[in-house]
């Protein structure tokens, strides 16, 4: 999930990674060629659950 800031000069992107359980929010600056860098704002853990996909599938019983 990304967010692109109405001044088009920083993107904000949520990462899911099942290894750190909880979201975290990175910061990229957009170079005015377009490209991305890393912002200097630290990254942060937002301590919310954000499943990427199915979280719990039921079955039928047999």
């Amino acid at each position: 999930m990304a967010k692109l800031r109405d001044d088009e000069r920083h993107l904000y992107v949520a990462d899911c990674l099942p290894t750190t359980v909880t979201t975290k929010i990175h910061v990229f600056d957009v170079n005015g060629d377009g490209t991305l860098s890393r912002s200097a704002l630290a990254s942060v853990d937002t301590g919310t659950i954000f499943g990427d996909g199915p979280i719990l599938v039921k079955t039928p019983d047999r």
